[in-house]
This record gives structure tokens, C-alpha cells and sequence, in this order.
């Protein structure tokens, strides 16, 4: 009956008046207060409605989250910037606070989506401690062979990264994974 997962374990101790014991609460992240007050479903609310407006690129995955580049990112903190402003303003055509919400979460999805670099093939995360995904015998850094496949459709792709030479093209590119230049760039083929 082993698996790899741990108890994590303070040292520290809270007994209840029933008798229990736990670890305490010390130090622990409290995710249950993001519920207080109404804009967890406001904001769930405004992605909703935003799900409906720009449809799903397939199921569970939101169209805002094709963003990867430079372009969105501006977009995002400029349409944050503009619905701050409105709510300041007490405008109540729409709802500006999830608006906000939104926009903020969209400019660091980016931000963080930009560094991370996927196998092409089955999605998986890149690491360099693997030499590729670890996941599939398919992509160009788990086989040491430079793959461009233009086969896989591009909105299958989970992330679509940008070449540092083109990095302000605002097309989907497939990457390759030995020198992380877009097909145009690559010179490993």
C-alpha cells in the first residue's frame, strides 16, 4: 500500500473539543476566502457569458487561452486599465469589476503561458532535465530529430509559443523544439 505521496506535517497540533486532532492551519494557503463576498460568482458569471460570446475552441478550453504573445498581453492590461477606470466611475452597464478580474488573470496567463514550451506532438511539457516531454517517441527534442509537423491541426495545439525571431507575429506558428524558431527560422532541418 505505498505510493509516492506524502502527510505533510507541521509538528504542530490542534485538538477540537470532540476530540480530533489535525495539523493546524499555520502557514497554509486559506483558498476558501476567495468565496468571500460576491465577485467569485460575478467573475464566474462574466466568463460564462464570455464563453457564450467566443465560443470554446474545444470542449473545456476557452478561447482566451489560445493568447500567448505580446499582442494579447497588451490587450488584456489595456482593456484591464479601462474597466478599472468605468468601475471607478460607478458605470453599471456592465459588470467592470469581472471585467477587471478577467483581463488581469488573461495578462498573467500570457505571461506565464509565454515560458513554458510544449512537445508538438502530445502537448506535454517540455523539460530539459528529460531532452523533451518524456511523454511520446514523436517530438524533435525526445527523438534528437528536428520535427515541423504540419499534420496536427493548430487549434489542437495546447500552447503555441512564439520564435524569439518572430516574436511579434501574431500568427499560431509551430515551434521547433531543438532551437525554438518558428518553421520560417529553423535551420535545423
Amino acid at each position: 500500500m505505498e505510493n509516492k505521496f506524502k502527510v505533510k506535517d507541521s509538528g504542530e497540533r490542534q485538538q477540537f473539543t470532540s476530540g480530533m486532532v489535525r495539523d493546524t492551519q499555520n502557514g497554509k494557503v486559506e483558498w476558501d476566502r476567495i468565496f468571500d463576498g460576491p465577485m467569485a460568482e460575478r467573475w464566474a458569471i462574466h466568463l460564462t457569458k464570455g464563453g457564450v460570446k467566443y465560443p470554446d475552441v474545444q470542449s473545456g478550453k476557452p478561447n482566451w487561452t489560445l493568447a500567448t504573445g505580446d499582442p494579447e498581453k497588451v490587450r488584456f492590461r489595456k482593456s484591464a486599465v479601462r474597466h478599472f477606470m468605468q468601475w471607478l466611475r460607478g458605470d453599471v452597464d456592465e459588470d467592470h469589476a469581472s471585467a477587471v478580474f478577467f483581463n488581469i488573470n488573461g495578462y498573467e496567463y500570457v505571461k506565464i503561458r509565454k515560458t513554458q514550451i510544449v512537445c508538438m506532438k502530445c502537448g506535454a511539457e517540455f523539460s530539459e532535465e528529460k531532452g523533451g516531454c518524456g511523454s511520446c517517441d514523436n517530438c524533435c527534442t525526445c527523438t534528437n530529430k528536428p520535427v515541423l509537423d504540419s499534420n496536427i491541426a493548430l487549434d489542437e495545439l495546447p500552447i503555441l509559443p512564439r520564435c524569439p525571431r518572430c516574436e511579434l507575429s501574431t500568427e499560431p506558428q509551430l515551434i521547433c523544439h531543438h532551437c525554438h524558431k518558428c518553421d520560417s527560422c529553423c535551420k535545423c532541418i
